[in-house]
């Protein structure tokens, strides 16, 4: 099985790019899964299924850990990221890395999704030059057109390229899953979560990743002391009696008519699967479009993220040790494309004279968790079960540290004017897929995957897919033998 997906990565990865590496023990891997197999003892519910990581998470193979920087290149990590360390335990074959946006899109306002120095742009794959969405792009779009059995994205960019991608991202609550040897640009903030081809495989891939970690205190919060079942809530009657929340603002100020029409198709769907529908609650402390996302506080999570990984790694022949060291190489290594794409937020984190101790910072901080608690409080007006939304809606779930779970809902008709993103790639036009987001209080996750399942299984967008690269041979699921 193995050999088969890396025939179709060879296929097809020229037009799109959404591989950056193959990693060169993963066929060692797989044989050594297939014994383990043939003697009777299978490790988990992935056992032998290829799984792509993003490039922010350590691997101890012979693959880079490069964040898409050549800074990175040739660096070691001293350990392996807790989420690979569990992927491996229950069986998967970790078969590569997804292309990333460089440092997860942090360096600047002007750097093109799925772009990095380390591997070239990254293209979505029904539309040509598609712009590929989000952080986690390269995983999204080879989820598209199954060159994985699963793939694993991380930071807030979970459910972004899922949606430009017509796949499943789910975001779960931070803290949920470790971030523990991932490079991170938000302790507040950062995640890690499955992108898969439906919901059923993400809630199995987030019964193998979540849980405590001693190496991520954030995973303290866990309020449980065993991790649910998720597949087990994969019901299809599961929107039967929910209570699904609609923002009148979001709905109001939501441009795209075509994805407006198709959000309301979908709550009759829902009606008509038993949900209730409350329509008369809104955001209290947070208006639409003033994100407020406090840049003070941005800057030194930024810093200290970046910081806190140059000093873990084992090996750095760059000395990259700090955000002015990676500024200098940047600066002086033409492949990074300053001029071109700027780097200004690096140079804010730089210039901070702030740090975490300040009472400035901490100030910020309790805005960011008031302005956070938004979705909370709307859920609690409406006795709500989920928040749905369009998935590229601004609402404040990153600074509430919500889970969130982008379904596919539909593809932009053959008609769609085309609109370009940066770079002149298409974001939006003919084919291009996109969702709807079901979007909870903290760890809710379970009651929002029974919820997206029986939407998913109710409308069944994936089976009308039709990217304009696609690799010969069956798709497969977790689901399927292995």
């Amino acid at each position: 099985m193995l050999q088969r997906y890396i025939a179709r990565i060879q296929q097809v990865n020229g037009s799109v790019n959404a591989v950056s590496q193959i990693n060169p023990d993963a066929l060692h891997d797989a044989v050594a899964r297939d014994q383990e197999r043939t003697s009777g003892y299978v490790r988990g519910p992935l056992h032998g299924a290829p799984n792509l990581v993003k490039e922010t998470m350590c691997t101890l193979d012979r693959m880079e850990t490069t964040a898409g920087s050549l800074a990175l290149v040739g660096a070691r990590p001293s350990t392996e990221a807790a989420v690979v360390n569990r992927l491996r335990d229950a069986g998967a074959v970790i078969l590569g890395k997804g292309t990333v946006t460089e440092w997860s899109n942090t360096r600047s306002s002007n750097t093109p999704n799925g772009w990095s120095a380390t591997s070239g742009q990254c293209y979505g794959a029904f539309f040509g030059k598609q712009d590929p969405q989000g952080l986690s792009s390269g995983c999204a779009v080879a989820m598209s057109i199954g060159l994985a059995v699963t793939a694993i994205g991380a930071e807030g960019s979970i459910t972004y390229p899922a949606q430009n991608n017509g796949v499943v991202g789910l975001k779960p609550t931070v803290g949920l899953v470790s971030r523990a040897g991932v490079v991170s640009v938000s302790k507040h903030k950062d995640t890690v979560g499955p992108i898969t081809r439906t919901v059923e495989d993400a809630a199995l891939v987030l019964s193998v990743i979540a849980g405590q970690c001693l190496e991520d205190p954030t995973t303290n919060t866990i309020p449980f002391e065993k991790v649910p079942d998720f597949v087990a809530a994969c019901k299809p009657d599961a929107l039967r009696g929910a209570r699904i929340a609609v923002s009148p603002s979001v709905m109001e100020r939501y441009y795209d008519a075509e994805l407006l029409h198709a959000l309301e198709n979908a709550l009759q769907v829902m009606e008509s699967e038993g949900a209730h529908i409350v329509r008369d609650v809104d955001f209290v402390g947070w208006d639409y479009g003033t994100t407020k996302r406090e840049e003070m506080p941005a800057n030194i999570f930024l810093k200290e993220g970046l910081e806190s990984y140059f000093q873990s790694l084992a090996t750095n022949p760059h000395g990259i040790h700090t955000i002015a060291d990676l500024i200098s190489f940047m600066e002086n290594t033409p492949e990074e494309e300053v001029e071109k794409y700027g780097i200004n937020a690096f140079l804010a984190a730089k210039d901070e004279p702030r740090d975490n101790s300040s009472m400035e910072f901490q100030e910020a901080v309790r805005r960011m968790i008031e302005q956070g608690s938004a979705i909370s409080k709307l859920l609690d007006q409406a006795n709500g079960d989920a928040l749905v939304v369009p998935t590229t809606a601004d609402i404040p779930s990153d600074l509430g540290q919500n889970p969130a779970i982008a379904v596919p809902l539909g593809f932009f008709p053959a008609m769609r004017e085309k609109t370009t993103s940066v770079n002149q790639m298409i974001a939006k036009g003919p084919n291009i897929p996109y969702s709807l987001s079901f979007v909870g209080k903290k760890f809710s996750d379970e009651k929002l995957i029974g919820i997206a399942y029986a939407f998913e299984q109710s409308t069944n967008v994936l089976a009308t897919s039709q990217p304009c690269v696609r690799p010969t041979g069956p798709i497969l699921a977790v689901s399927d033998k292995l």
